[in-house]
């Protein structure tokens, strides 16, 4: 897909969204109201760290795309200038930009993703395992409280749904 910058500035990530035509009249998308959304959604846009890159109103990159299962969940991108010359930030002599400074937090956090799901599970575990009802209604009536109130534990509200999902299959 090739992209080119309509301002100059810094990009720091990229953003879309979907649209889907249900029939004549309806359609459905995620698209977020601040930038022409009709309605507000649960779906999340998907959003790709890529900067901080110095941009020139007319750069063109391409990006690039790779889906690496059946369902479309795990992705990976590449961008590079659309051709030499075409994307201000690189150099003649550079084949990539400097390394993206989240990086090292992102691959951090997919490491502590895992390990709170291990957790989780070794905690439900513990009490479906042995029929551990009363310890299995304790972790249950958390799980209610911190979905009533995310920001008080310092949790994102989206984890909500996760939470319900993961403990009573709602």
């Amino acid at each position: 897909v090739e992209l080119r910058a309509s301002a100059d500035g810094v990009a720091n990530c990229l953003l879309w969204w979907w649209e889907v035509q249900l029939d004549e009249l309806e359609s459905l998308s995620n698209r977020p109201m601040a930038l022409g959304g009709r309605y507000g959604t649960h779906w999340h846009q998907p959003l790709l760290p890529v900067g901080p890159i110095p941009v020139t109103k007319g750069d063109r990159f391409r990006l690039g795309v790779n889906i690496s299962d059946a369902v479309g969940q795990k992705l990976s991108f590449t961008l590079q200038a659309a051709e030499a010359g075409s994307a201000s930030a690189w150099r003649p002599s550079m084949q990539t930009l400097p390394s993206d400074p989240l990086m090292p937090l992102l691959k951090n956090w997919q490491k502590e993703l895992e390990e709170a799901c291990a957790e989780n599970t070794a905690l439900t575990s513990k009490f479906t395992s042995k029929g551990d009802l009363k310890g299995l209604a304790q972790l249950q009536r958390a799980v209610l409280v911190l979905s009533l109130m995310p920001r008080a534990f310092g949790c994102d509200p989206f984890i909500r749904d996760r939470l319900l999902q993961s403990y009573f299959g709602v």
